[in-house]
């Protein structure tokens, strides 16, 4: 469990901090917790929430998959000939998941329509530490998340909902 005197903020590690061997963060800009003298403690890893669908017409959006890699997975599975598909995005790709929407409804040739969800997800950050000598923390936190579902309002014969 974190203490309150450290803060979190988001930069790259450099470096050991001239203690035992120091584990290396695996993304470029790892956030990294820190004791209040500023030193860095431990690396924060971010879990997804632990109730995911897994159906195939179910998208989750994220921030690092390119936009028109997305809409293209969106719409190959509207020509495969699922009548809908839901679309979800959680915290800062809640933007994204509504722009994907969007664009989709402007630029696909079927005519869909979209029912708009909104939830709060419980989801787990686990705080690696960077030395030896320090004990794995965890954290719950409530993130936003939003589930647009888009589905023809004249569907195929053949449907895979």
């Amino acid at each position: 469990m974190a203490t309150s005197g450290n803060d979190t903020t988001s930069q790259p590690l450099s470096g050991t901090t001239g203690k035992k061997r120091a584990r290396k963060p695996k993304q470029k800009a790892d956030v990294i917790k820190k004791n209040s003298s500023g030193v860095g403690t431990h690396v924060m890893r971010k879990h997804p929430p632990s109730k995911l669908s897994k159906r195939k017409n179910d998208i989750y959006i994220n921030r690092r998959t390119e936009f028109p890699v997305q809409l293209v997975r969106c719409t190959k599975l509207l020509e495969e000939g699922y009548n809908e598909i839901t679309i979800h995005g959680l915290g800062a790709a809640i933007n994204r998941a509504i722009n994907l929407a969007l664009k989709l409804q402007d630029t696909s040739p079927y005519e869909l329509k979209s029912e708009v969800t909104t939830s709060t997800v419980e989801v787990m950050d686990e705080f690696e530490p960077l030395e030896d000598d320090q004990h794995y923390q965890s954290q719950s936190r409530n993130t936003s998340a939003i589930h647009i579902k888009l589905s023809r309002t004249n569907p195929s014969l053949v449907s895979h909902t």
